[in-house]
C-alpha cells in the first residue's frame, strides 16, 4: 500500500511516546514502517514497535494517525472512537493501549493484527472455520448492544480483524454511539449519520418517506440498473416501497440497523464477496429500499464452507424490512450457539423435502 506517512513527516525510526489508557508509565514506540497498513475515511494506519523494559522483546503495534486539521465531523468521529477505546474491554473487541502524538496529529495505539481484516484472512485461508467467526462477531456486537448500550454503526468484514490465535475481533468504532444518542442526535452530527457502507445499510438508513430531513443522495452514475432484478422474500415483513430513490436519510444507526448489517457480514464471511456482488451502489440502493435481499448463494459452492439453510434463514430474518421484525443480537447469539446441531438436523430435513 502506498506510503502516506511522508505527508506528515513521520519516518521509519521516529520515536513516539505512548500515553497508556490504564495510567501506567509512558513508553516509547519506534515507527518501523512508513507504509500505510490501512486507510480509513478519517485516518490512516502505520506500524511500530512498543519498547518493553528489561530488554524484553518489543511488541508490534498499529498507529492510527489522524489529520492535524479535523473537520467538526471528524473531531466527533475521533471523540467517539476515543471514548470506546478508553472504556470498553472485551476479548472480542480490538484492545487499544493508549494515545500518542506527532506534531499536532493525534494517534490511537492498538496491538497490531498481522492477519489483517477478516475478508483478507478468509481469502488467504479458504478452509478457515467461518461459523466460528460468525459467532464471534455476533458476540462482540451483542456485548456492545446489551452490556454497553452502544451501536457499532459500521459492521463489515473490513472492520473485523483476526488475531494470531484466529479469533475475529471487532474494530473501527468511529461511528459507534450510545443507543439513546443514536435516536436523538442533533444536526451537528448529520455528516456522521450519513456515513454508510451502502452494501451493509438497512433500508431505513437509506430512505425514509416520512422524514422531512432527507438530503439528495450523492452517488456517481445513474439509478437505472438494467440487470435482471434479484429478489428474495424474507417473510411478510418484506414490502415494496418503490424503486425511485433520490434521498438518504440523516438519522442515526440503531441496534436493528446493526442487525441488518450483521446479516450482510454473515453473507460476506461465507461467500468471501461483498454483498450484492456485481451490482452498482445505485442498483443496490434501488433494490434494498423496495424490499429485495441479496440472492441466495449456490448450495453446491458454499455448503462445504458451512453455509447451510439454517444460516440463510438467519440472514433473511436479519434483513427483515421493518426494524422491529429483526431479531436482537441476544437472540442471534443463542441461535448461533446451537447452530452446529441445528444446521445438521436442518440439512437432513431439507434434503428429505427435496427428494
Amino acid at each position: 500500500m502506498a506510503s502516506g506517512a511522508g505527508n506528515i513527516g513521520i519516518q521509519a525510526g521516529t520515536v513516539l511516546q505512548l500515553v497508556p489508557f490504564d495510567g501506567e508509565d509512558k513508553q516509547d514506540i519506534i515507527v518501523t514502517s512508513t507504509q500505510t497498513v490501512d486507510v480509513g475515511g478519517s485516518a490512516y494506519v502505520l506500524s511500530g514497535e512498543l519498547q518493553q523494559p528489561g530488554g524484553v522483546t518489543a511488541v508490534r503495534v498499529a498507529l492510527k494517525v489522524f489529520p492535524t486539521m479535523l473537520s467538526e465531523e471528524n473531531q466527533e468521529l475521533l471523540r467517539r472512537e476515543l471514548n470506546v477505546c478508553r472504556t470498553f474491554r472485551h476479548p472480542l473487541l480490538l484492545p487499544f493501549l493508549g494515545t500518542s502524538a506527532f506534531s499536532l496529529h493525534t494517534i490511537l495505539v492498538s496491538y497490531y493484527m498481522a492477519n489483517g481484516n477478516l475478508r483478507e484472512y478468509l481469502a488467504r485461508n479458504p478452509d478457515a472455520n467461518r461459523r466460528a467467526f460468525v459467532l464471534q462477531v455476533a458476540e462482540a456486537v451483542h456485548f456492545l448492544h446489551d452490556s454497553k448500550g452502544y451501536v457499532h454503526g459500521d459492521l463489515k468484514c473490513h472492520n473485523v480483524l483476526v488475531t494470531d490465535d484466529e479469533r475475529a475481533i471487532l474494530a473501527d468504532f468511529g461511528l459507534a454511539t450510545t443507543i439513546e444518542k443514536a435516536e436523538h442526535e442533533t444536526t451537528t452530527a448529520t455528516g456522521i449519520r450519513q456515513r454508510n457502507s451502502l452494501r451493509f445499510a438497512a433500508p431505513e438508513i437509506l430512505i425514509d418517506e416520512a422524514s422531512g430531513e432527507d438530503t439528495p443522495l450523492r452517488l456517481s452514475g445513474s439509478f437505472e440498473d438494467h440487470d435482471t432484478p434479484m429478489h428474495a422474500s424474507a417473510g411478510s415483513s418484506q414490502s415494496s416501497v418503490g424503486s425511485s430513490i433520490q434521498y438518504v436519510r440523516k438519522r442515526g444507526k440503531t441496534p436493528p440497523s446493526d442487525v441488518y448489517a450483521f446479516g450482510m457480514v454473515v453473507l460476506e464471511i461465507f461467500t468471501g464477496e461483498l454483498p450484492w456482488a456485481g451490482r452498482s451502489e445505485a442498483g443496490v440502493i434501488t433494490r434494498v429500499v423496495r424490499g429485495d435481499v441479496p440472492p441466495k448463494p449456490p448450495a453446491h459452492v458454499y455448503t462445504k464452507r458451512g453455509f447451510t439453510q439454517y444460516y440463510w434463514d438467519l440472514c433473511l430474518h436479519c434483513w427483515s424490512f421493518h426494524p422491529q421484525d429483526r431479531p436482537s443480537m441476544n437472540a442471534i447469539v443463542h441461535k448461533l450457539s446451537i447452530a452446529d446441531d441445528a444446521s445438521a438436523s436442518y440439512g437432513v430435513s431439507a434434503q428429505r423435502k427435496s427428494s
